[in-house]
């Protein structure tokens, strides 16, 4: 909510005294809060002594307290925001629909201009059609995304699942049957995610949710590489309006730039394949060797406390490029083995420039390929997270 920064710890002391001005009519004649009889304005403090009693573990007593700033001097700085604290702690902590749904309204009827405005409008919509066949299914799936992150996804989804079929008539089954097949998606039920989704748009062609089940099929299909599906998919999200015109845009261009980067993935690894053979090559046919390859070169021995050292201070706890680093680090320890042992077997007595620089270049090309591959291989994350990096630089903190 606006302006709901958590104030210091002395406003717990301050706010029995508060909620007691706000509970009487004698501290309103008084000037305490009646701000329209221009009296002091401070509906500031005791909106955040409200907030204070909320994160105590009063979140009723905190309601009382807000809208009795509003009640008392409607035209408070802080009486629509009061509101707004009020109905959001109906609705997501006491799980009262539609007492929230009538505070949020009010704030669209008496503060039609303010900034909060938009936002209640916006659950006033939301809330009217999810609770149109009674407040119990909405406050079951709006405790499932609340919880969510305390309980393995599997457990959600068996949740959502059980809740879709206790109450058939849902008016927002449209957004959880979604959901659940986003979620199938992320535990990997490609299949039934895919199922679920194409049930969206059968059921409710019409809901603001097809278009969305569009872009997630079309996601689906793009990381399992099928190109074709991935760009149908996302053209059906035109047909929903030309609203969507703009988002089908840019899922497609996004298709165009994954696709060119799984086709430099496929000519890395025709680079790193043809560099091993040929350097393999050389090293394994005796006919015409000058020397044994060794286990261990010289060049191996310099390389590995730096590779040992660039993996260490890639070390994050993103998992994903402590894989890629780490890959990157066997590479160039690989790269290094061969190169040094082939020079050794194959010294370059003729034609030394030529061979040298050709030689140079298949280097640095097997450097790059290698590290692309191990880049692409952890997935879309990473490779987006990498294309952004070089695209605008390193995040700033």
């Amino acid at each position: 909510m606006a302006r709901s920064c958590r104030p210091s710890r002395w406003w717990g002391a301050l706010a029995l005294l508060l909620l007691c001005a706000g509970g009487g009519g004698a501290a309103a004649q008084d000037g305490g809060a009646a701000a329209d009889d221009g009296g002091v304005d401070d509906s500031e403090a005791r909106y955040y002594a409200a907030v204070e009693v909320a994160t105590a573990g009063d979140p009723a007593g905190a309601v009382k307290a807000l809208i009795a700033i509003a009640d008392e001097a409607p035209q408070a700085h802080f009486a629509d925001h009061a509101l707004m604290e009020a109905a959001r702690l109906l609705e997501r902590e006491l799980g009262d629909l539609p007492a929230a749904l009538a505070l949020y309204q009010r704030v669209l009827a008496s503060y039609p201009h303010a900034r909060v405005s938009r936002l209640a409008g916006l659950r006033v919509e939301f809330l009217s059609k999810n609770i149109a066949g009674g407040p119990e299914p909405q406050r079951d799936y709006q405790a499932v995304l609340d919880g969510y992150a305390d309980r393995p996804p599997a457990q959600s989804i068996l949740m959502v699942e059980q809740l879709l079929a206790k109450y058939p008539t849902y008016t927002g089954a449209d957004r959880a049957t979604l959901w659940l097949g986003t979620q199938y998606a992320v535990v990997g039920r490609e299949r039934q995610a895919l199922d679920t989704l194409a049930q969206v748009i059968a059921r409710w062609p019409t809901s603001e949710y097809a278009p969305q089940a569009w872009y997630a099929i079309g996601m689906l299909h793009q990381r399992a590489e099928r190109w074709g599906r991935a760009a149908a998919a996302f053209e059906h999200m035109r047909d929903h309006g030309p609203a969507m015109s703009g988002a089908a845009d840019a899922a497609l261009e996004d298709l165009a730039r994954v696709r060119r980067w799984a086709r430099l993935y496929l000519a890395a690894l025709a680079a790193i394949a043809l560099f091993l053979l040929v350097h393999g090559l050389l090293i394994a046919l005796p006919r015409g060797r000058a020397a044994r390859p060794q286990w261990l070169p010289v060049e191996v021995l310099f390389y590995l406390p730096l590779g040992g050292l660039f993996a260490l201070l890639a070390h994050t706890e993103n998992p994903l490029i402590r894989r890629a680093t780490t890959a990157i680090a066997i590479g160039g320890a690989l790269v290094t083995w061969l190169v040094a042992n082939a020079l050794r077997c194959r010294p370059a007595r003729r034609l030394w420039p030529l061979r040298a620089g050709a030689h140079g270049v298949a280097v640095i090309v097997a450097v790059l390929s290698i590290g692309y591959a191990s880049i692409y291989s952890q997935g879309l994350e990473l490779q987006r997270l990498v294309a952004e990096t070089l695209q605008n630089g390193p995040e700033q903190h």
